[in-house]
C-alpha cells in the first residue's frame, strides 16, 4: 500500500491518470498590505484572458502554500511552518516574533481568514 498526495507527489506525475492538476486559470495573487482576505484580493482580481470575474479558490491553497513560492512574491527574510487560517502569508508587524518571516502551513487555509500582522497569499480562480 502506497499513500501518496495526487496534488503535488512527484510519483502522480508519472501517472497522468491519476494526477491532480491546479485549477484552470489558477493565479497567485500578494495581498497589497495587511488584515486583508483571500476573498477581498480575489475579489478585486480580473482574469486577464477574458475579463472575467475571480474568486478565493478554497482548495488551490495546496498549489501555493510552498516557500519558494512566498519568496517569489514577497521579500521574505526567512520561511517556516506555524499554523493558522491566514497562512501562507508573509508577517509584516514588526513588534511580532516572526517579522519579516514568511510562513507555510499543514493547517487548511480558509479564504476569509485575515490577520493584523500579516500579508496573504492567495488562490485566485476564474468564477465563470
Amino acid at each position: 500500500l502506497i499513500l501518496l498526495d495526487r496534488r503535488v507527489s512527484p510519483f502522480a506525475e508519472a501517472h497522468k491518470n491519476i494526477q491532480i492538476k491546479p485549477a484552470a486559470g489558477l493565479r497567485v495573487v500578494p495581498a497589497q498590505k495587511a488584515d486583508v482576505s483571500c476573498d477581498e484580493v480575489c475579489r478585486n482580481e480580473v482574469s486577464t484572458e477574458d475579463e472575467e470575474a475571480m474568486h478565493c479558490g478554497g482548495n488551490q491553497f495546496d498549489y501555493i502554500n510552498y516557500c519558494d513560492t512566498l519568496m517569489k512574491h514577497f521579500p521574505c527574510t526567512r520561511c517556516g511552518r506555524d499554523m493558522g487560517p491566514d497562512i501562507p502569508n508573509m508577517v509584516t508587524d514588526q513588534k511580532d516574533k516572526n517579522a519579516g518571516s514568511c510562513l507555510v502551513t499543514e493547517d487548511f487555509p480558509r479564504c476569509n481568514a485575515h490577520h493584523k500582522s500579516t500579508v496573504r497569499l492567495c488562490p485566485c480562480v476564474p468564477s465563470g
